[in-house]
């Protein structure tokens, strides 16, 4: 049982978006403000798990919850990396199991957070508090931004915006607007991974109760062009940071560019083809933003090891839960038991 649960914890944490959005950005927002002056690594390693928490677990349990009570994580349509983090159907952990996880985390998270804050400034907080409450109104009622066009999206952008500003704020104790035009240029190329990953849910969110009505399934006709746009603009604003003040930046751009690259490749009805793209995405943004981070401030380029353990770690739970002789799946009629 407890080898079970383990296993749910870490499908839960969803690390690929979690190590390209929350790990990749608070080491590029640390790398730049080191770049201006000192590095404090202690603070570095606080603000890579306070963002890990908050988008990993309480963004990501809150979602699971949510999407599994709606039936889009039950529908029938085939899904690989989207579909939520199947943890509840495979039998690893349960919405009751979820919730306790997702309070524990913003208990975590507020802890660091205030003690962050207690150092490098109070106004700190409010930027954390932003970060915390956008994860959870992400996905829970009444807002549920994550089930109405373009809401959802603008969460997400505020959010992943908040992760590289918010780790450069807090080793400078100071709010910089070069910062602030960096997290633009992260979080829009890293928007083209979650624009591709509801491509296939597209038929299990219009079947949803309630609709799930992201922008994607509900407007978007070529929806690889939409997801391409994303890392279109984030290449955009960076390539205008990057000719002017932060020539270090050019790597993340090409990233962002390859990102958009690999989205419009993507056939949005063949599965695989999407699933590739959105892999793609995720590996070249973050390639792009680790290396730009190692320019701007050398010593951070060993911190390439953590994506390097963990993706694979996914990879390999994933592959193990999901695995004939693992857990059984919950079949979705059955899904009433399973609900809190």
């Amino acid at each position: 049982m407890r080898t079970r649960q383990a296993m749910g914890i870490i499908l839960e944490l969803r690390l690929i978006p979690v190590v390209q959005w929350s790990f990749t950005g608070v080491v590029l927002g640390s790398a730049l403000a080191a770049r201006d002056g000192s590095m404090n690594w202690a603070i570095l390693a606080a603000s890579a798990v306070v963002a890990m928490l908050i988008h990993g677990v309480i963004a990501h349990t809150a979602n699971d919850i949510v999407d599994w009570e709606s039936g889009t994580d039950t529908h029938p349509s085939p899904r690989v990396l989207s579909g939520g983090s199947k943890v509840i159907g495979l039998g690893l952990l349960t919405p009751a199991q979820l919730r306790v996880m997702g309070i524990v985390g913003a208990t975590l998270a507020t802890a660091i957070g205030i003690v962050l804050a207690s150092q490098q400034g109070w106004w700190l907080l409010i930027p954390g508090l932003a970060g915390l409450v956008g994860a959870a109104v992400y996905s829970l009622p009444p807002l549920r931004g994550a089930y109405r066009p373009i809401a959802g999206e603008a969460i997400a952008v505020m959010c992943g915006w908040i992760c590289l500003f918010g780790a450069d704020a807090v080793q400078r104790g100071s709010a910089s607007p070069l910062a602030a035009l960096v997290a633009l240029h992260w979080v829009l190329a890293c928007m083209t991974m979650l624009m591709l990953h509801h491509i296939p849910d597209r038929e299990a969110d219009l079947a949803a109760t309630p609709t799930k009505r992201t922008t994607v399934a509900r407007f978007a006709v070529h929806p690889h062009w939409y997801a391409a746009a994303w890392a279109v603009a984030g290449a955009a604003v960076g390539a205008g940071v990057a000719a002017t003040t932060l020539p270090e930046l050019w790597p993340s751009v090409i990233g962002a560019l390859l990102a958009a690259l690999s989205a419009l490749a993507a056939r949005p009805d063949d599965l695989a083809s999407v699933t590739r793209s959105e892999i793609a995405s995720v590996l070249v943004v973050m390639i792009g933003g680790l290396v730009s981070a190692a320019l701007m401030y050398p010593p951070v380029a060993w911190m390439a090891v953590v994506p390097a353990l963990l993706l694979p770690l996914d990879a390999t739970v994933g592959r193990l839960a999901a695995a004939p002789s693992g857990p059984t799946i919950i079949e979705p009629a059955a899904d009433v038991t399973h609900r809190s």
